[in-house]
């Protein structure tokens, strides 16, 4: 019993011992201030008006306070509180202007509120610039609607990207019904919000005329000064659309393979193998689609003027393609083989199209972030080929081939030529290495080189080691890459290959 006691004993004294002993509690590291600001955009008509941008800071630190420049004499600042300050402009007597408030607090990184004020006598500012997501048909809806445009609306809930830019997009959740939307951030929120602007019923995305329809639509609801365009689809190049199958042959009957298709299904149609991963086809509505010269009709009757066409679609970096579209855009940015179903991922690349605080485009960039996300993917296959075209430079380029078909070897060997598809008769073939194979004069074939490099920059033509064909259901090797295909050397479809602009404007006098 005495021992229990004293072990007792010396318990209650080790604990006194250790609780006199303890060091006095550090006090826990304050929490960093931070700040959030309500608004960084405003557009602003021409006359004078005074405004205000609330604000948000938590934790701040003692002694320290909010400082608000502007380095554009029409934009003076006002009175600084605690949770909001205030500007005031000047009326505008001339062009469109716009500016810079820049928001500091102690340790944290300078925040900017961009105002941009309309013209004299206008009650709107113009729009920096319009992109227009067109997403044709709906056998790749699952992928536009839960990968595309979830990506899109991600980007604009960020409040950094649009700025005095504007997102459309044109999508057709059923054979009946289209819409045009808006997406848009919203401050208050801090969110992405959504705004139908126009409703169509019985409209396809593949008939010259609705597509013109759909155009002016858009310029007339968001008129911009320059637009840009994202088509998203399926993807064939310049075949005819009574060729759907690309596995067909002019001598193939097209009637049975349609019912065939409409029995088995989307699969069949395309022509792939049963089970192969999805890829896109350009130009589909309800299993409709529209040859290339439709829409290169559309796009001279619409005359909007754009400044770049990006195809998120198969095949559409195709010479053939190209040529017809000359006149579509300033820039064309599109594959020479398949894309694969989810797309591009517009969660890192449409940032790319609103650069400049949206005022212009990046389109190098584009193009860089769509080969590394290919390149690094665990989501789907590591496939993704990727070009762009100086659309100005074609016309020469078509002269330069010219020249070189009136020099052909008559021995030419094809058997080696890069391929861009797992066709059993191949459609699609490096254009840059056909030429190398095909010229006789090394002369002529230098000077193509060179005209070459100025229609397709090489900072702009980027490619996985392989590309994925739903063809034959396989990944499949790069050993030569132009960033261009062409349909010269192939035998599938040798008339309507002649009917091309690019095979008659090429022809050998």
């Amino acid at each position: 019993m005495k021992r229990i006691r004293y072990a007792l004993m010396l318990l209650l004294s080790l604990a006194a011992l250790s609780c006199s002993d303890t060091e006095e509690p550090i006090d826990p590291v304050p929490p960093a201030p931070s700040l959030t600001l309500g608004d960084t955009m405003f557009r602003i008509s021409s006359t004078a008006g005074e405004f205000a941008v609330h604000f948000t800071l938590a934790n701040p630190l003692p002694g320290e306070t909010l400082r608000v420049e502007s380095a554009q004499e029409w934009i003076r600042i006002g009175e600084i509180g605690s949770d909001a300050f205030a500007f005031d402009v000047a009326e505008n007597v001339d062009r469109q202007r716009s500016g810079y408030l820049t928001v500091q607090y102690a340790g944290l990184a300078p925040q900017r509120v961009r105002i941009v004020q309309a013209a004299a006598g206008r009650e709107e500012p113009e729009t920096d610039q319009t992109v227009l997501f067109y997403l044709s048909g709906q056998s790749l809806l699952r992928y536009f609607r839960d990968t595309n445009v979830a990506e899109i609306r991600k980007v604009i809930e960020g409040g950094t990207t649009l700025c005095n830019s504007r997102v459309l997009v044109f999508i057709q959740p059923s054979v009946r019904e289209s819409l045009l939307i808006e997406y848009a951030y919203d401050a208050p929120t801090r969110s992405c919000t959504a705004d139908t602007l126009r409703r169509y019923s019985g409209l396809s995305s593949v008939r010259q005329e609705d597509i013109v329809r759909v155009f002016c639509d858009m310029r007339e609801l968001a008129p911009a000064n320059r637009y840009g365009l994202v088509m998203g689809s399926h993807g064939g190049g310049w075949v005819p659309a009574e060729y759907k199958n690309l596995n067909l042959s002019e001598d193939d009957s097209e009637q049975e393979w349609s019912l065939g298709a409409r029995r088995h299904g989307a699969a069949d149609w395309l022509g792939r193998l049963p089970g192969a991963d999805a890829t896109r086809w350009f130009g589909e509505n309800d299993y409709a689609t529209a040859d290339i010269e439709t829409w290169s009709a559309a796009f001279a009757e619409a005359a909007i003027g754009w400044e770049y066409a990006v195809f998120d679609a198969c095949f559409m970096s195709n010479i053939e393609t190209l040529y017809e579209l000359r006149h579509a855009a300033r820039y064309i940015v599109g594959s020479p083989c398949e894309i694969m179903g989810r797309g591009m991922p517009y969660a890192t690349m449409m940032a790319d199209l609103f650069v400049d605080e949206g005022r212009s485009y990046d389109l190098e960039a584009f193009c860089r972030h769509f080969h590394e996300y290919y390149s690094t993917t665990t989501e789907t296959r590591r496939s993704g080929c990727i070009a762009l075209t100086v659309c100005s430079e074609l016309d020469e380029l078509a002269r330069r081939m010219k020249a070189v078909n009136g020099r052909l070897r008559p021995d030419a060997d094809f058997s080696g030529l890069q391929i861009y598809e797992g066709l059993n008769r191949p459609l699609f073939f490096d254009l840059g290495q056909y030429v190398e194979t095909v010229c006789a004069d090394e002369a002529l074939a230098g000077a193509f080189r060179t005209q070459f490099d100025r229609t397709f920059p090489e900072s702009h033509r980027l490619h996985t080691p392989s590309f994925y064909s739903g063809y034959n259901g396989r990944m499949n090797e790069i050993h030569t890459y132009s960033g261009v295909t062409t349909s010269a050397p192939s035998t599938k479809f040798p008339t309507a290959y002649a009917a091309t602009a690019w095979s008659r404007a090429t022809a050998a006098e």
